[in-house]
């Protein structure tokens, strides 16, 4: 054995000695692992190195760490706390940088922990660096302690309506009223009427003739105090004239729904309106709205009266006008519910026993305001009232309009002449249903071509009966 162990030593030794491939390749491996094991050794007691950076960071904060032997002085403790900003800084930008796996911390839960405890490390500034005297700290100290902060608990949610914003129980008139009649007369017809003022009037939106389907009949009496010229605006946006109408004559017209038409003073050529049919509008037995002559087509018929007949309008108008469908003189709110009667009958309007008893609800609990505070986007009141023409008895009676709600009066009970004036309208709502009633045979009148709404602006013959 002793013969064996020198004989096998004395070959390692020549080999070492010899230069020889083996021993090159020898050499080659014992440097490399001894670079290795130099740069693992740097790597690890140096902050720039980055691959071990994570198991640094976990066994310094661990208590194994150079940093974790700091003083305990309010200067060292704000050096460590740089110290383990600096690390955490360094290890956000080398992950991005790098992308790499930190075994120290395996998740950003790990990580927004260690933040926090580094955030309860850091000392609060020292008594000497503050320039209020220690006494009064104590004393602030023990006034907070003594009297604590209450905090009030959220206040929770409640699914009642707000309360009524009128403060006041009068009618508020019929504001409300003429903004939705207004937009329901422009569905069927637009005047713009001229002044005589000076201000500048803009016709309406349409400015030439463009082709249709639906073709209708006008007629315009003029009670002006001069001779009126009618002028169609064709194809290109001229003006054509189609004859003069005397004061008390009347002009006919056939043209179709969407051509425009221009009444001038005959002698001056001042403006006294713009006008455009877009509708043709439903006919009723008490107003209706088709030629005599041929039942089938529909009929528009107003009056230019000048303002001496009517004094009440604005002075700086060249004129005004009376349209016995959709009358320019509502003033009152029995003249509100009055149109909004017939409105009602030339829509059909099928649902008068829902308006009846939100309606009756008032009635029999003025002293309640939730019968008052009606919201508007309620499905059945929606659909049945506020979106048809019933909307117009709300609003003639003294609804109004506040955000999510129609409401009628103040939070304080109904006056008593409010109560009456809504047990007045029920009335004659009971007699328009009885009227509305009646056998079919009776109740049913025939429509013109186009009162469905079918049909725009269109094109067709001129012809002229006046003079």
């Amino acid at each position: 054995d002793d013969e064996k162990k020198r004989i096998r030593n004395h070959m390692t030794m020549d080999f070492l000695e010899q230069d020889s491939v083996a021993a090159q390749w020898f050499w080659r491996i014992v440097a490399t692992l001894a670079i290795a094991a130099a740069y693992h050794w740097y790597s690890s007691s140096d902050r720039t190195g980055a691959p071990d950076l994570g198991n640094r960071l976990q066994a310094e904060w661990a208590g194994g760490g150079k940093h974790k032997q700091a003083s305990s002085s309010p200067s060292s403790s704000k050096e460590e706390v740089d110290q383990r900003s600096g690390l955490l800084d360094r290890l956000e930008k080398e992950s991005k940088s790098r992308d790499i796996v930190y075994d120290g911390i395996e998740d950003e839960a790990e990580e927004t922990l260690i933040r926090e405890e580094a955030k309860k490390a850091k000392p609060s500034a020292p008594p000497e660096e503050l320039d209020v005297p220690l006494a009064l700290q104590e004393d602030v100290a023990s006034t907070a302690a003594a009297a604590p902060i209450a905090v009030s608990p959220p206040t929770p949610l409640s699914n009642e309506p707000p309360l009524i914003k009128s403060k006041h129980g009068y009618h508020p008139g019929i504001d409300g009223f003429s903004r939705w009649y207004e937009t329901e007369a422009s569905l069927y017809r637009i005047y713009t009427v001229g002044r005589s003022d000076g201000v500048l009037v803009h016709p309406p939106f349409i400015p030439k003739s463009e082709r249709g389907h639906v073709n209708l009949k006008l007629k315009v009496t003029n009670k002006y105090r001069r001779t009126m010229s009618a002028y169609w605006v064709d194809y290109k946006g001229k003006e054509i004239h189609k004859g003069n109408v005397p004061n008390g004559g009347i002009f006919h017209q056939t043209t179709w729904i969407g051509h425009p038409w221009i009444f001038r003073e005959k002698d001056s050529g001042d403006l006294l309106c713009h006008y455009i049919p877009y509708k043709v509008i439903p006919t009723t037995e008490q107003i209706p709205t088709v030629d005599s002559d041929d039942p089938e087509v529909g009929i528009h018929q107003f009056s230019i009266v000048s303002l001496g007949q009517h004094p009440q309008k604005d002075e700086g108008l060249t004129c005004f006008i009376q349209d016995p469908v959709f009358p320019t003189d509502i003033e009152t709110p029995q003249d509100a519910a009055g149109w909004t009667f017939q409105e009602m009958s030339r829509m059909n309007y099928m649902h008068i026993d829902t308006v009846t008893k939100y309606l009756t609800n008032i009635v029999l609990h003025p002293t309640e305001p939730k019968y008052r505070q009606i919201r508007i986007a309620h499905k059945r009141f929606f659909e049945q009232v506020w979106a048809t023409a019933a909307r117009g008895l709300f609003l003639s009676s003294g609804f109004v309009e506040e955000g999510a709600y129609a409401e009628l009066g103040s939070a304080e009970p109904l006056k008593r002449e409010r109560v009456q004036d809504l047990s007045t309208l029920l009335f004659y709502i009971e007699k328009w249903k009885r009227i509305q009633e009646r056998p079919a045979a009776e109740s049913v009148v025939e429509q013109p071509a186009g009162a469905d709404g079918y049909g725009r602006a269109g094109f067709g013959r001129q012809g002229m009966n006046g003079q």
